[in-house]
């Protein structure tokens, strides 16, 4: 953990403790489009995840629901690197990715990862927001 925190410094991006094992910051493109973000690193399994955690709730009981739950059906299917996750419980919708850390994280791996995240969250939005 303390490799990645490094690489955040470098970025000069803050993060603040969410665990033993994860961090939370915020970056954006724009300072003004800023996202926050969840990362939790698993070094017995070898991988990070990493999520965009301040979407819109989507609630079971809201009329749209069906009509919503297949665009990020249809949205999901288009993600090549990343996915869409939905928590029935409290209506929270992440778009994430996973990478294995088998031989680490290189910085530039890391800025992709938070880079492509960025970008999918806009057309995500984007849709979510025409349905």
């Amino acid at each position: 953990m303390a490799d990645l925190q490094a690489q955040f410094d470098a970025l000069k991006i803050k993060t603040t403790k969410a665990g033993a094992d994860a961090l939370e910051f915020s970056a954006g493109f724009d300072a003004a489009k800023s996202r926050k973000f969840f990362l939790r690193l698993d070094a017995r399994a070898n991988f990070l995840y990493l999520a965009i955690v301040d979407l819109p709730k989507l609630d079971a009981k809201d009329p749209k629901w069906c009509d919503r739950a297949r665009v990020i059906l249809k949205l999901n299917y288009g993600l090549a690197l990343s996915k869409l996750e939905w928590d029935e419980s409290g209506g929270e919708l992440r778009l994430s990715r996973s990478v294995g850390t088998e031989k680490g994280i290189a910085k530039d791996d890391l800025t992709a990862m938070i880079q492509d995240l960025l970008a999918s969250v806009e057309a995500v939005e984007a849709r979510l927001a025409a349905n």
